[in-house]
């Protein structure tokens, strides 16, 4: 019986989690300082031009639509940009 409420326990502890946690959080993290960003950006190298041979831009789908009929790009626009102009006023 000990078996049973010892398996019972953590069990049941992962589906009252699994019901009560709350949703994921999907805003961005806050951009870095401008120093930050100054310092990283100069620590990047820079690679030397490479040949496009075998790239495809039709092959990456960037502008997906979304379920709610915008594109990823219009969905990112709308949630992180300022002073965007809609001209369909759908997205």
């Amino acid at each position: 019986m000990f078996r049973r409420a010892a398996f019972g326990l953590p069990t049941a502890s992962l589906v009252i989690l699994g019901v009560f946690a709350g949703p994921a959080l999907a805003e961005p993290p806050a951009p870095p300082s401008t120093t930050t960003a100054r310092n990283e950006l100069a620590a990047l190298t820079v690679a030397a031009p490479h040949s496009m041979d075998g790239y495809a831009r039709d092959k990456f789908d960037i502008w997906a639509s979304q379920p709610d009929g915008c594109t990823t790009r219009q969905d990112v626009l709308a949630r992180d940009g300022s002073n965007i102009s809609d001209p369909t006023g759908s997205c």
